[in-house]
């Protein structure tokens, strides 16, 4: 026996007008989710608690989703920000598309002082080791090794910085080289603090820098020569808070200087600042009070 067809008509359009209602009910359901997220903002609590003070001359902490500032000191003046510079160094050097298998040499050109990893010019080392190394032990010849690499000369290498700065939209950042060994680059603790926010939303980047140890071979040809071992310079990595990225510096120009992406126990997570300490023990436990004192003053709160 034949359907007739407009009983056919009438279930096809049923099928047809149910889907679409399904679908929107999702689609509302993540906006829901989405909006109830995005409007979550710290509001202190403790309004009788005193202000915190450090010895660091500079400091913020901002709240990582909303960038309201929680606590702040000098935070515009602009500073030496001594190997906070490798954030940008790193961000520019992903945008020529390294090769990580490539393997160079360390050159005499490349040894500038400071932070440097130690192995001879006789030795090939991956382009992949020495961008771990650069971020994670802070080595300068590793910095200068890779943007040699990139065929661009150190100058043209700073002017894509100064450009990504600007692209980014900070006016009072200022890059002279890619390591931070040169006073002449300046930053303020506030743009530093949005800087590290988006390079930290760089996922290869975010990875390496809470790797507390790093190991990797060097080579002659396709010989192993020696395993070198590069630690971490963040030594908050060793504490109980939940670190998702961060970067330290030190220059005699810029004394100590650390940020920091941190989570409490309720998935709240705030970008901290402070420069210019003199001794670096003071200013990773100055970094661990701050962090503290903001987690017990503020409630993150729906706002909606």
């Amino acid at each position: 026996m034949s359907v007739p067809i407009k009983q056919v008509e009438k279930e096809k359009n049923k099928i047809i007008i149910k889907e679409p209602i399904k679908i929107n009910k999702q689609i509302k359901q993540a906006e829901k989710e989405k909006n109830e997220i995005i409007t979550k903002e710290p509001i202190k609590i403790n309004k009788q608690n005193l202000e915190i003070n450090t010895m660091a001359t500079n400091g913020i902490v901002m709240d990582l989703k909303t960038e309201k500032i929680l606590w702040q000191k000098n935070s515009q003046e602009k500073k030496n920000i001594a190997s906070l510079t490798k954030l940008v160094s790193a961000l520019v050097f992903l945008e020529t598309n390294p090769d990580w298998g490539k393997k160079i040499k360390i050159t005499r050109e490349d040894e500038i002082g400071g932070a440097r990893l130690n192995v001879n010019f006789e030795e090939e080392i991956k382009i992949k080791d020495l961008f771990y190394a650069g971020l994670i032990g802070s080595k300068n010849n590793a910095i200068l090794a890779l943007v040699r690499s990139t065929g661009l000369s150190k100058e043209n290498f700073v002017k894509k910085m100064n450009e990504k700065a600007a692209k980014m939209g900070f006016k009072n950042t200022r890059f002279a080289d890619p390591t931070g060994l040169n006073p002449s680059n300046l930053s303020t603790a506030y743009e530093i603090a949005k800087i590290a926010k988006q390079t930290f939303e760089n996922q290869e980047i975010k990875k390496i820098l809470v790797i507390k140890r790093y190991n990797f071979y060097t080579f002659q040809g396709e010989k192993k020569i020696r395993e070198v071992i590069v630690k971490n310079t963040n030594e908050l990595l060793e504490s109980s808070f939940k670190i998702k990225a961060g970067k330290t510096g030190f220059s005699n120009e810029a004394n100590s200087c650390l940020v920091i992406q941190v989570e409490n126990e309720k998935g709240n997570e705030i970008v901290a600042v402070l420069l210019g300490n003199k001794i670096k023990e003071i200013n990773f436990k100055e970094m661990k009070i701050l962090i503290e004192w903001i987690f017990q003053n503020y409630q993150w709160i729906k706002t909606n």
